[in-house]
């Protein structure tokens, strides 16, 4: 995450104020991409008259053929960047307005990366799913391009208007906590983890289970809190009444402040009163018990961002060795029970 730039990304806080002035504004390349075109690494042939225009048979298969198709209509365009490498990857990962997120030799990771990075991301894989989906619509905060499109990407892109580019950047800081694993590896823009990508998988677990009949592009419709949580919306302030009631996985007790004797439930149930504390909406002390980890009187998790070096309020992570592996515990690397999931 470092060496991509992502702990200096544009969802902090104090991106603004402590980020490098050439760094602070969306003033790079309009799209931006930097990586393997061709499935063997090779350059891709500049002269070809028609795509694919890799060497092998293997690598015009790769990533679907999108790279490809990409690199042979837009490389050297006006506003484009399209580079096999680029020693400024952080600094144009977090100042381009659009990043690539094509598919690799599979499902790919850069449309992750850019949403980390604040980067609007671009995707180009015809019926393929992205993290989360149908559940969450990266169309809301991404750009869906058609393969067919692709000569015409340079269009579509010009054609968004700056009201609705705003609208996608503001609700990137949202869909990147989807994205981050903050509860294992600390918060990277001073978010909670209450929205981290494994609640996020158990939140969508909880609600597929509270309605098994539902398919999951209508799980939102169906289910208040699902829809307040994808949002990251504070839970607690939730209409009770629109929670399932009565035990087993329907149950939706801890979101509701109810309590719960499930630990995953009860961790979450902390997750969202440090959120509320944090968005000065409440306090943990407020209001039914958040579960066992705001007893502990966490606000939130432990900071790995390089803007957060001099705060003496936030706590910096250190990571815990164990023989199967390791993972971040802020608060005493002796004692692993005081992590926020020793068995993560």
């Amino acid at each position: 995450m470092a060496s991509m730039g992502l702990l200096e990304g544009r969802h902090h806080p104090k991106f603004m104020e402590l980020a490098v002035p050439s760094s602070r504004e969306r003033n790079g390349p309009l799209f931006y991409f930097s990586g393997r075109v061709c499935g063997d690494g090779s350059p891709p042939r500049l002269n070809a008259s028609f795509p694919p225009h890799c060497s092998s048979v293997r690598s015009h298969v790769y990533s679907g053929g999108v790279r490809q198709l990409v690199h042979y209509h837009h490389w050297n365009r006006t506003g484009f960047f399209i580079q096999l490498r680029d020693p400024k990857y952080a600094e144009h990962l977090r100042t381009s307005r659009f990043c690539f997120g094509p598919m690799g030799g599979g499902h790919g990771q850069r449309q992750i990366q850019a949403v980390l990075a604040g980067c609007v991301p671009v995707l180009i894989s015809d019926g393929v799913y992205e993290a989360f989906e149908p559940v969450l619509d990266w169309g809301r905060f991404g750009v869906r391009v058609a393969e067919a499109d692709i000569p015409r990407l340079h269009e579509i892109l010009e054609a968004i208007s700056p009201e609705e580019y705003a609208l996608k950047a503001s609700r990137l800081r949202c869909a990147a906590q989807h994205m981050a694993f903050s509860l294992t590896t600390g918060a990277l823009f001073g978010e909670s983890g209450a929205f981290d990508a494994f609640e996020t998988l158990l939140e969508v677990l909880r609600a597929k289970a509270a309605h098994p009949d539902v398919p999951f592009e209508r799980l939102r419709q169906v289910d208040p809190q699902l829809d307040a949580f994808l949002d990251c919306r504070d839970l607690d302030q939730l209409d009770s009444a629109a929670a399932p009631e009565g035990p087993g996985p329907g149950a939706a007790g801890a979101a509701a402040g109810q309590g719960s004797t499930n630990g995953t439930a009860d961790v979450r149930q902390g997750s969202a009163g440090a959120v509320q504390a944090e968005s000065g909406a409440g306090s943990a002390s407020q209001g039914p018990s958040r579960g066992a980890n705001a007893a502990k009187g966490r606000g939130r998790v432990c900071s790995v961002s390089p803007f957060d070096e001099e705060d003496p309020g936030v706590e910096q992570c250190r990571t815990v060795v164990i023989p199967t592996g390791g993972f971040m515990c802020a608060h005493s690397p002796r004692d692993l029970t005081a992590c926020l999931r020793p068995w993560a």
